[in-house]
């Protein structure tokens, strides 16, 4: 059994709502709870993810029966309606409280029963409790040849940015330095995926949390933005050569080279 009481106060009374609703619906076969709260990594900022078995010929008519019912519990202020693919819809709410729900709506062999859930009602018994989850897929050289390219790309534009005096479009550039670290930090084996957009923390390891701990702090000003573009750098380019080499890929030695040369006086990499 689900306990919805991890997420924030609040959610509980649209849980249960929405269960009493979906009961007295025949047309909703089943319904499930999905995402963070099915596999047990919820905590007090996770949202609600709900998957529900409908017959497919009375989805839209659900999807504003849901939203009429979640408004007598709080205003919704933001919807999203999805179709990611045939036959299935997934509802995006939030609600003025800034409760998140996201709801999929389908029918029992859409696809959307293909992942671990917990039954909230399942009459019908139409999950059977098995599902296929992907391992993620192998890095290959070429993949990280790839994101160190642009990594220095970017990196190689610190000049272009210094020369016009633009700290803002600087502060850009340094978000985009990072955010390519941390992919490369996924990448390291084992491979790794987020769990979700909002979530990295559980899936880094120590030793690879320290390194983003210990980065310098950013602000609009180019001398302090230089200073995080090196540490950066200082740190990317030698793992992304380390793990290149070790998938016996070709290190982008001549972009490198040409790179620090341009650099030269700007950036101390």
């Amino acid at each position: 059994m689900v306990d919805i009481n991890v997420l924030e106060a609040g959610y509980a009374r649209l849980f249960h709502t929405l269960v009493d609703w979906g009961r007295t619906q025949d047309s909703v076969q089943a319904m499930y709870v999905s995402g963070s709260l099915a596999k047990g990594t919820a905590d007090a900022y996770s949202d609600l993810d709900l998957v529900i078995v409908v017959l497919e010929t009375e989805v839209n008519t659900l999807l504003d029966d849901v939203l009429e019912v979640i408004g007598t519990v709080e205003p919704v202020v933001l919807e999203y309606r999805l179709h990611p693919l045939e036959g299935i819809c997934v509802l995006s709410i939030v609600t003025d409280k800034w409760h998140r729900l996201d709801l999929v709506f389908g029918g029992s062999d859409s696809g959307i029963l293909n992942q671990l859930l917990i039954p909230v009602f399942d009459p019908e018994r139409l999950w059977d409790g098995t599902f296929s989850e992907e391992d993620p897929s192998p890095v290959s050289s070429d993949e990280v040849i790839k994101l160190a390219t642009e990594f220095l790309r970017v990196l190689g534009l610190s000049s272009v940015v210094n020369g016009r005096g633009d700290v803002h479009v600087g502060h850009e550039g340094a978000n985009l330095l990072r955010n390519m670290l941390i992919e490369l930090l996924l990448m390291e084996p084992p491979r790794r995926t987020r769990p979700s957009a909002k979530k990295l923390l559980p899936i880094l390891n120590d030793e690879q949390t320290a390194v983003l701990r210990g980065l310098p702090p950013v602000a609009d000003d180019l001398e302090i933005l230089n200073t995080f573009s090196t540490s950066l750098a200082c740190i990317f380019l030698p793992r992304a050569r380390k793990l290149i080499e070790s998938l016996g890929g070709v290190w982008p030695a001549e972009l490198e080279d040409a790179t620090r040369a341009y650099l030269s006086g700007t950036l101390e990499i």
